[in-house]
This record gives structure tokens, sequence and C-alpha cells, in this order.
């Protein structure tokens, strides 16, 4: 119980930084060494890299399973996947839609029969946040509409 609280803590603390616009801080746009620098500064290390998707995996924390990064061919970051592991000791979506909605405020989309949260970002950017079909795997992406 002890650990799966400290896990929680920790996905907190590095999931919302000070003064975030988002969870984990990134920015659309950015660079690739940019958004490397701001995940390496939260203990993130790259683990693949596939042509314009880099994928990173956090030091000591069993809540994230992994974030995935997408680049555009010019090398601007135009979304990325966060993948949370669900929780026996607490509830991965209730925290992480909390968090979201203390980011993104209240005006969001809810698909019940989907479960799935939408919020609009503006100038073509929305965030969704999901369970995949098995229920073990929480997702909140960041993404770019074309």
């Amino acid at each position: 119980m002890i650990k799966m609280l400290a896990s929680l803590l920790l996905f907190v603390a590095i999931c919302l930084p000070l003064g975030a616009e988002n969870l984990l801080g990134l920015e659309f746009g950015s660079s690739k060494k940019t958004a490397d620098d701001v995940l390496t500064e939260k203990h993130y290390s790259q683990w693949s890299d596939y042509d314009d998707i880099l994928v990173y995996i956090p030091a000591g924390n069993n809540v994230v399973l992994n974030v995935a990064l997408g680049f555009t061919s010019q090398g601007k970051l135009e979304g990325w996947v966060i993948k949370l592991l669900g929780q026996d000791d607490f509830n991965v979506e209730e925290v992480t839609s909390a968090a979201l909605k203390d980011l993104h405020g209240d005006e969001y989309a809810y698909d019940a029969d989907t479960g799935e949260y939408y919020w609009d970002l503006g100038n073509k950017h929305q965030v969704t946040a999901y369970w995949d079909q098995e229920g073990d795997i929480f997702f909140v992406k960041y993404t770019t509409r074309r």
C-alpha cells in the first residue's frame, strides 16, 4: 500500500510540473532536443527511436508505462501519448481525469459508450483519455488535428 501511494505521488509530481499547461510539461511544436530535455529532467530515458516517434520510459515509476512522442517531418512535436498502468490500490482514471480537468478545465466531452474524455485545446490541438479494450492501460493522447 505504501509503495502504491509513493508511486501515485511520484506520478503526480512527474506529470504535473509547476505551471504546466499539460501533463509532462511538453509543448506542441517543440524540437526533439527540447522535448528530450523536458523528459530527461523528469527522469525519463529514451527507450527507442522510430524515425519520427521517440519512446521514453520513466525511472522508478510503476504507474507510467511509457511516453511516445510524435514529430512532423520537420522535427516539430505534434503529439504524445502517455500510457498509464491500471493499479489495484488507486483509480488511475479518477486521478488522471482530475489532473486533466485541473489543467484543461471542466469543458470537456465524455462519451459514455466508449468511456473517452475529450478536451479541445484550440489551435487544432486536443487531448483524449481512455482505457484500452482490456482495461489494463489508461491512455492520455495529446494530438494535433490535421
